[in-house]
């Protein structure tokens, strides 16, 4: 699949869902996340961060809607997932 067939977000968008998403457009965690969260280990947790830039780019590869690509950022705050700027 690629990141342009991702045209909208899952009905029930939890970290899961995030996890699917990020692996949807390119943006890939540890090959074991989905277990990981399973298992009660936070995103977070996980070590794994994504400056704005990249994330900015990979949206920009979807067909995401402004507030579709606004609530995966807002989701990968409140997870841990964006590097802060040095």
């Amino acid at each position: 699949m690629t990141a342009e067939s991702v045209t909208r977000l899952p009905h029930r968008f939890d970290a899961a869902a995030l996890v699917g998403v990020l692996d949807k457009i390119g943006l890939r965690l540890a090959a074991n996340s989905a277990e990981m969260l399973a298992g009660g280990v936070p995103l977070q947790a996980q070590g794994k961060r994504f400056t704005v830039p990249q994330v900015d780019d990979a949206l920009s590869k979807t067909r995401l809607s402004i507030s579709d690509r606004l609530t995966v950022k807002t989701a990968m705050v409140q997870n841990g997932l964006i590097a802060r700027a040095a």
